[in-house]
């Protein structure tokens, strides 16, 4: 499994579920939208992330999206390199 996105009826709280590559990270900001504040990930099963998909979690972090149950390793990882830089897997 690459990654898995779900997203509850109103939009608000969006479930990601395995691995958050480059590649999935323009779909997840879209869903995100123009009010980020608004809205919840959960993200108790993310397993990894690719360089560009920590940095948007940075970037959604710093935007006011709430993150919910994301795992102490990806934590630290978020917030060992400042935005932009890479980020060895």
């Amino acid at each position: 499994m690459t990654l898995r996105i779900t997203v509850s009826c109103d939009g608000r709280h969006i479930r990601v579920d395995g691995r958050l590559s480059h590649e999935e990270v323009d779909e997840l900001e879209s869903l995100i939208g123009g009010d980020p504040s608004a809205v919840r990930l959960e993200l108790c099963d993310l397993r990894s992330a690719d360089a560009a998909g920590l940095v948007a979690l940075r970037r959604f972090r710093d935007l006011g999206v709430s993150m919910r149950d994301l795992s102490p390793h990806l934590a630290l990882r978020i917030d060992d390199a400042p935005d932009g830089s890479p980020e060895p897997e």
